[in-house]
């Protein structure tokens, strides 16, 4: 019995160790300003509008993050679970879009919505 709660404890810790090493990878930058003074990264943001269905957090974000899940919406969008700095996003990626891989990194860049359930999603306008 004792033998069988260390390695449950050991299994847990091991698992919260993955998470909080995941967790912190990635990074999240936004801007809101104008077109005129939008650094490099943000131009592809200002090449058509943001969704009009969904209240706008950040004009344009640029996120990079680890690939939890990859599927496809009941509407046939290609949608990304992505972790990034602490947070968990969805990313709306184009339907022309190569299809990534569960683990990998990918960066991303267009506007942050808010989608149901508290998730902040990004419309993918451009995939670096």
């Amino acid at each position: 019995m004792r033998r069988a709660l260390k390695i449950a404890g050991l299994v847990a810790l091991v698992l919260v160790l993955v998470a909080v090493v995941l967790g912190a990878q990635g990074s999240r930058r936004t801007y809101d300003g104008s077109r005129a003074d939008a650094p490099a990264w943000a131009l592809p943001c200002f090449t058509r509008p943001p969704r009009h269905d969904r209240p706008l957090v950040h004009r344009c974000a640029r996120v990079r993050g680890r690939v939890l899940h990859v599927g496809r919406s009941y509407t046939g969008e290609l949608h990304l679970g992505l972790v990034a700095h602490w947070q968990v996003l969805v990313v709306k990626l184009p339907s022309h879009a190569h299809r990534p891989s569960v683990g990998s990194t990918i960066t991303v860049v267009g506007p942050l919505v808010r989608v149901r359930y508290g998730f902040n999603e990004v419309e993918a306008f451009r995939i670096e």
